[in-house]
């Protein structure tokens, strides 16, 4: 069984190592989301500060989603899929 640190170290002759092929480098990790569904959050507005609050509707894929509005569920933003770096949590 290999250990924790063996997971994500490589010195394979895939493109694993560093650019002299000598040095292991480490695989990157995949992207994690800030935010999960029925999360309250806020949306930078731009020059009209934050717009919301909004409910996270869905996580579209790893840091970007869907919104709705918090009183009644219908989709906000006619569905745009938003960014995280575009939301604050309420």
């Amino acid at each position: 069984m290999a250990s924790q640190s063996e997971k994500y170290l490589s010195t394979d002759n895939q493109g694993e190592t560093d650019d002299s092929g000598q040095r292991p480098r480490i695989k990157s990790y995949a992207a994690t989301s800030k935010f999960r569904p029925g999360d309250k959050v806020y949306l930078a507005g731009g020059e009209h500060g934050l717009l919301g609050p909004y409910l996270v509707a869905a996580v579209a894929e790893p840091q970007k989603y869907t919104l709705c509005n918090v009183n009644d569920g219908v989709t906000a933003e006619n569905g745009r899929v938003v960014h995280e770096s575009e939301l604050s949590l309420a």
